[in-house]
């Protein structure tokens, strides 16, 4: 037997060791098993630094501090400080930041220590859960919850001074609870830490969130007192049922998108005046009732309790017509004020911005849906009469009284042409150019072949405005501004719609996390796996008819596309298995009464998809990290579509490198543009591998696939939780696997493992 020299020796260990390792489940080869090289994802920019920790401020604001903030987040500078974590209080000048200690002074003139703050308070155990992308909670809008706990080390006087402190500011409030407040969070590194390059501070970064307190639970002890306080965005306070709904009964008739929502002064002024005649068609109502009633009871009056009841009644019956929402709204809060009495001024207003001119101009009527009595007839030669085309151009939405203004939004948008244009139908993808041929003058197709890549959905964002306050309500007036922002969503499942791969998620990639026998991970700290064996993807049986015809007649089940609905040959597997349900209808439509209409059954599905099946799909990870402040979102809740210039600059000024990320130019991940996704790496072990003596040895199973297990692939981001608890901060990322991002099909695996 030949003696192997040392070289060839190494060099057959090196080629067992190659060969014993399993990549990410792409071929089961160790050439498969690729991690992006450092720096084509950003990292967490607290990985530079030796050690760091935190310091949580609550600021103190008036009214028009709130609103300088959101006109100006990126320059703006609060000017009291009421209760700081550790590490002394904040203050600036010009800019710069600097730190007052009890022992130290510092070199500026203006402090930021509100003086009825002076006694030391601590603030700790900060949790932010940021449901991000589309929820069930509030559907295409985010939410933000944030809890933490402040603690009086001797006394109970910190409702006293919350007091003193909003009722000798500018805005002269008496109420704490509707007070804005800044929460503000620095990272604070070594003072000697290179990394800080001769900063004049060391904060490695901020992050700020203007808050309203919801809560306070109270224990006072004999060493101290803790408040444990919840809170949310401020501007958050727009989805408040107290503004969120509609005060009355409405009728709203448009044609598009724009038209519903637009707010232009003649819609109110023509409101306000149909809102008198139907307030003195009220009265005539009632005092007929209580005449009727007065002979009915032998002259025996109604009691007023009853009275009320009576106008209550007549008042829901009453729809308000007019010819887009916010007109409505704001002529009905106007009445409160001026001539109910109820408030001092309006409570609320609305206002709506839709930037995209595509969802602007997006009809929201089919022919099929429009009213016959708004027909027009147009004179011919022949003497005859044809319809009138602009009969179709509208449609009348009626909407009871505390109907939410974001299921308006939802409706509105679901029946919008935006939506429906991206319903893909099996008939359109087959005989292109036949199709085309039928049409002329640059006339657009029903049936257009050119599907987005990616699912293009929306996002409402909300701006509020605060004016002054209200002594008689005890609460400020306001403006709500909602904006209508374009958002690529991920549809993973549903037949209809563009559906995301690995293809199109890899851009949207903000960070890569390696896991087990990797090598590299500086990361996790904890990773659960959940699966839910009874989830499924609703299609209903009048939906899957728009699959086969849609706008597209004579289509028959043998134009079924064989590879969609599971054919061997096809590439497509996803694990675990993707399961379809079928039923007669779904009650969750679009909220019309036109509920028969296939598109709509076929998005009603897509929106349970998308907004309340999300955590129910089949493989979630729950993965703790190392916190990394790019996570804590500020979009939204500090950067609003209220400031064009600072939401502009924030989406379109990505990193150099990374141009195609949601990631801006400073590091912050952007949850509302487009679906944010992680890349998870994960490499599996069964056993002692004899020949290097480390555990990473493998097997080849009967279908192909190797034991390298099935968790490596692209996940998109539910929900980021931060919690800044005793000097640590670690964030818990809720994830969901792109179901066929890296699992080819085994007999494709098997063929390329015999042929190599």
């Amino acid at each position: 037997m030949a003696i192997k020299t040392e070289a060839a020796f190494i060099e057959e260990r090196l080629r067992n060791a190659q060969d014993s390792v399993r990549g990410n489940n792409v071929t089961g080869k160790s050439n498969s098993y690729s991690v992006e090289v450092s720096g084509t994802v950003p990292e967490n920019i607290l990985h530079k630094y030796a050690n760091y920790t935190y310091r949580i401020t609550l600021f103190f604001l008036t009214s028009k501090d709130y609103n300088n903030l959101a006109k100006n987040p990126a320059s703006f500078q609060p000017k009291y400080s009421l209760i700081s974590s550790s590490g002394g209080y904040a203050m600036t000048m010009g800019g710069l930041v600097a730190q007052e200690t009890k022992t130290g002074s510092a070199d500026y003139n203006q402090t930021l220590r509100h003086p009825d703050f002076q006694t030391d308070f601590f603030i700790d155990n900060l949790q932010i859960q940021t449901i991000v992308g589309l929820n069930a909670k509030t559907k295409a809008s985010n939410a933000v919850d944030i809890g933490f706990t402040i603690t009086e080390p001797y006394g109970l006087s910190l409702l006293d001074r919350l007091l003193s402190a909003c009722e000798t500011s500018d805005d002269a409030s008496v109420n704490y609870m509707s007070q804005p407040y800044l929460l503000q969070i620095d990272l604070l590194a070594s003072p000697t830490d290179e990394q800080l390059a001769g900063s004049t501070n060391n904060v490695i970064t901020r992050k700020r969130i203007a808050i309203k307190l919801l809560e306070m639970k109270i224990k006072p002890t004999g060493s101290g007192t803790t408040y444990a306080c919840k809170a949310m965005p401020y501007n958050h306070s727009a989805f408040d049922t107290t503004t969120a709904s509609l005060p009355v009964a409405m009728k709203i008739e448009a044609g598009t998108v724009g038209e519903f929502f637009s707010s232009e002064n003649q819609l109110v002024n023509t409101f306000t005046q149909q809102v008198q005649e139907n307030e003195d068609r009220l009265e005539q109502e009632l005092e007929k009732w209580i005449k009727e009633n007065t002979i009915i009871f032998a002259n025996q009056k109604p009691t007023p309790e009853q009275i009320e009841r009576q106008r209550e009644a007549l008042l829901e019956g009453m729809a308000y017509n007019t010819k887009s929402l916010p007109a409505a709204y704001n002529a009905y809060m106007d009445k409160i004020s001026k001539e109910k009495k109820l408030a001092k001024k309006p409570p609320t207003k609305i206002a709506f911005n839709i930037p995209s001119e595509e969802i602007a101009k997006s009809p929201i009527v089919e022919a099929a849906e429009s009213s016959f009595t708004d027909i027009g007839m147009d004179n011919t030669s022949s003497g005859y009469t044809k319809a009138d085309r602009k009969f179709k151009s509208q449609q009348s939405f009626s909407f009871h009284a505390g109907y939410s203004i974001i299921d308006i939004i939802d409706m509105v948008m679901s029946k919008s042409d935006y939506v429906k244009k991206q319903i893909e139908t099996q008939k359109s993808t087959q005989n292109t150019a036949d199709a085309n041929s039928q049409y002329t003058n640059d006339s657009e197709r029903a049936g257009n072949t050119n599907t987005p890549k990616k699912l293009m959905w929306y996002k409402i964002l909300p701006t509020v405005e605060l004016k002054d306050f209200d002594n008689s309500t005890n609460t400020y007036e306001k403006t709500v501004l909602y904006s209508i922002m374009p958002y690529t969503a991920a549809n993973t499942y549903h037949p209809n719609f563009a559906k995301v791969d690995a293809s199109n998620a890899a851009d949207a990639v903000v960070r890569t996390y390696d896991y087990l026998y990797t090598g590299k991970n500086q990361d996790i700290l904890r990773l659960d796996v959940d699966f839910d064996s009874s989830f499924y993807t609703l299609v209903t049986t009048k939906g899957d008819q728009v699959r086969r015809t849609a706008t597209d007649a004579g289509s028959d089940i043998k134009d079924v596309d064989e590879t969609e609905y599971g054919n061997e040959s096809s590439d497509y597997r996803a694990f675990p298995p993707v399961v379809k349900s079928f039923t007669g209808s779904n009650k969750n439509s679009v909220g019309t009464a036109n509920a028969t209409n296939p598109k709509e059954q076929v998005i009603a599905d897509m929106k349970t998809s998308l907004y309340t099946r999300q955590r129910g799909d089949a493989l979630n990870v729950k993965l703790q990290i190392i916190g990394d402040p790019s996570f804590i979102k500020q979009d939204d809740i500090y950067y609003t579509p209220a400031n064009p210039e600072e939401w502009n600059k924030l989406l379109t000024n990505r990193l150099g490198n990374n141009s195609l990320r949601p990631i801006s130019e400073n590091g912050q991940i952007l949850f509302d543009a487009e679906q944010v996704y992680v890349r998870l790496n994960v490499k599996n072990s069964i056993d002692i591998d004899n020949t290097l003596g480390i555990v990473n040895k493998q097997e080849v199973l009967s279908n192909g696939r190797s034991t390298d297990g099935s968790f490596s692939g692209i996940y998109k981001v539910l929900s980021v939780q931060s919690e800044f608890s005793r000097g640590q901060f670690t964030q818990t990322l809720d994830l969901i696997r792109i179901p066929n991002a890296v699992i080819p099909d085994s007999k494709t695996e098997s063929n390329q493992r015999q042929n190599d």
